[in-house]
């Protein structure tokens, strides 16, 4: 080897052997662009630029990469990085430009197996996969490393160019698209919708994508039943994407949108109990009440013990003013299980509806009637029931307080003493 090689090597190993491995820039000249720049050190230059030289032969630029290669292979990455140095300094054609990110992975390797230099080392890190991007601008795995650094420092802005690289690179990796769209979400730009709709066309099945463009849409102030209606009207066969739809169609009041989705759902699944219980709720919301009560019966047909569905039935006939009816699906509902709230709710419901109904069918103007206000006590008392139940309790008690100025007052009681119901509007109740 040559004296002045020679001379090289010596002190290049002896900064090994003194601080473990050279930093490629001291912490004080490790300052970063902030605020919107381009994130990049302000400075490239580092100790070992002064051992380029243009009298070192390629041979040796291939010798040293080796050396550095097999202390790489082995995971000695302290000894490494004095190689891969000499390597970049001196390699002038670019042959050797795959250096670049086997040294930013030495100084990435070594912040995790020293702790307490883990930001100094990433940021040695970031200054070589910098310098590589100037002289390499369309390294995907250097725009990787720079990439995932700058975010999992919080530094978004500054991420964001290099998974841009990346999904431009590769516009149908899963991964970089993902990040890419969260990233411009956490810094509010609208861009994020246009991302995540190619990680969408990419995999039409995938849920949690769906779930996160509604989200995005909903953020920035758009329809997010546009987009599920988007995706369901691009496979009407999908029962996932169709109840999805049904669901937001029914809630926002668009009861013919959630009529077709759910349609859609039982040609595929004639039993889908949720699909035709939505259906039924949506053939009300259109005041198709014969409609909805057949829908329910259809569901009583495959699950007869449905207590959700034979309290909806009583309210669709409830609607109807059929309360006799209506109270006894009520009766069933509560006798499968005597500890759930719903069907005392109904059941004070019914009676409720039937007083105002009762009350409403006389000519004169003298309000409520003896009779209509037992039926309110009525209420009240199912209602009280209810309250037995954790799940319906707070329902329960503002209904049962609201009541208490419709209830017989002492008067009423002192001048008509009778507890029984004697009006015939009433003659379905016990």
């Amino acid at each position: 080897m040559q004296p002045f090689l020679k001379g090289i090597s010596r002190l290049l190993f002896a900064l090994v052997l003194i601080s473990g491995v050279a930093f490629a820039q001291d912490d004080d000249d490790m300052e970063m662009e902030e605020g919107g720049g381009d994130c990049k050190p302000a400075s490239f230059e580092t100790s070992y630029d002064k051992f380029q030289s243009d009298t070192i032969a390629t041979r040796q630029v291939q010798i040293w990469y080796s050396f550095g290669q097999e202390e790489y292979k082995h995971k000695q990455y302290a000894k490494a990085v004095p190689y891969f140095w000499k390597v970049l300094v001196n390699d002038n054609v670019g042959t050797f430009k795959v250096t670049y990110s086997k040294l930013a992975t030495s100084y990435f390797e070594l912040g995790k197996q020293n702790p307490d230099k883990t930001s100094a080392y990433l940021d040695s890190t970031l200054l070589i996969v910098y310098r590589g991007l100037e002289a390499h601008p369309t390294n995907n795995t250097l725009h990787f490393r720079a990439g995932s650094i700058q975010r999992s420092r919080a530094n978004f802005e500054c991420a964001v160019p290099h998974y841009e690289a990346l999904t431009n690179a590769n516009p149908t990796q899963a991964s970089y698209l993902k990040i890419l769209a969260d990233l411009y979400f956490k810094l509010e730009d609208e861009r994020c919708i246009e991302v995540q709709q190619k990680l969408i066309d990419l995999d039409p099945e995938n849920v949690d994508n769906r779930n996160t463009m509604v989200n995005m849409v909903t953020y920035f102030g758009g329809d997010p039943l546009d987009v599920m209606r988007k995706a369901f009207e691009s496979d009407t066969t999908n029962i996932t994407n169709a109840v999805k739809y049904g669901r937001e169609a029914l809630i926002t009041g668009d009861y013919k949108a959630a009529l077709r989705a759910f349609n859609a759902v039982t040609v595929q699944d004639p039993k889908h109990v949720e699909a035709m219980d939505q259906m039924a709720k949506a053939y009300e919301g259109l005041d198709q009440n014969s409609k909805a009560i057949a829908t329910y019966k259809s569901i009583l047909d495959i699950d007869p013990q449905n207590i959700r569905v034979l309290c909806s039935l009583a309210r669709a006939y409830v609607a109807q003013n059929s309360f006799s009816t209506a109270r006894n699906y009520a009766i069933k509902a509560r006798r499968i299980d005597s500890n759930n709230g719903e069907p005392y709710i109904v059941m004070g419901e019914i009676y409720t509806r039937a007083a105002e109904y009762c009350s409403g069918k006389r000519d004169d103007d003298k309000g409520y009637s003896y009779d209509d206000k037992l039926v309110f006590e009525k209420a009240a008392a199912q209602y009280r029931q209810a309250e037995k139940d954790p799940n319906f309790a707070s329902t329960a008690n503002s209904r049962r307080k609201a009541l208490v100025s419709f209830f017989r007052t002492k008067e009423d009681k002192f001048m008509i003493k009778r507890e029984n119901i004697t009006d015939g509007c009433y003659s379905w109740i016990p």
